[in-house]
């Protein structure tokens, strides 16, 4: 097996003075997020002495393919990809409504092909922050909401197996949504979704060629119901 190169791709934001807004849009980015953590956890407890409260850790596996817009001729879309998550949910149910955030890491894999140049792999490290909303219909849930996204790390794979770190190519938070249906089984909840960007990603590809770049996600999730 041949082995891969990494490398960190060189760009014009290595001097202090350009490098200080792209970290303090990340930490405002933080910051909003710790602040939409805080609300939803006060709603929680005050809802709580109401509301049946479960919690618990979550895994999920993720089908994504990056959908491309504007892109020339000479670019296409690749095959869907395999990618995970790890973290929590909770869920607190109200007369049949459910109110269910969870917090996870993500990561996605995706990729495009460029004619007669070859295959491109990205792979995205995310903190996603889905929020789902929904009611049960006997032992079903319909469920659907947004996903909000920090970006920390993005790498892509050259067609000959040198992997850039092109962090700075990517917008460093997303939006999107989720929707799909899931099922309880004793201690087990199920969901399986369909999860879609709502803002792009970024435009660059590579040789100069620029798409407008969004992610699609099937989700399959388990988790399980400490409380």
């Amino acid at each position: 097996m041949a082995e891969k190169n990494i490398v960190n791709l060189p760009d014009d934001d290595q001097e202090f003075p350009k490098v200080l807004p792209w970290g303090f849009f990340l930490v405002k980015s933080q910051s909003k997020m710790k602040k939409l953590l805080t609300l939803l956890i006060l709603f929680v407890s005050i809802t709580g002495a109401y509301a049946q409260i479960n919690f618990g850790p979550r895994v999920t596996l993720l089908q994504s393919r990056l959908s491309l817009k504007n892109e020339a001729a000479v670019v296409s879309e690749a095959d869907p990809a395999t990618g995970y998550q790890l973290g929590a949910f909770m869920r607190a149910k109200l007369f049949g409504l459910i109110l269910q955030p969870e917090l996870l890491y993500t990561q996605s894999k995706s990729g495009f092909n460029i004619e007669g140049v070859g295959s491109y792999k990205l792979e995205l490290d995310k903190i996603d922050l889905p929020i789902m909303i929904g009611y049960e219909l006997g032992p079903v849930r319909l469920q659907g909401g947004p996903v909000f996204s920090l970006v920390t790390e993005s790498k892509r794979e050259q067609p000959n197996g040198t992997v850039l770190f092109v962090r700075n190519e990517y917008s460093s938070t997303s939006v999107g949504y989720q929707g799909g249906v899931g099922i309880d089984l004793w201690k087990f909840a199920i969901d399986i979704k369909y999860e879609r960007d709502l803002t792009n990603l970024g435009d660059n590809l590579d040789r100069g060629l620029q798409a407008k770049q969004r992610q699609n996600h099937f989700v399959f999730a388990l988790g399980y119901k400490i409380l």
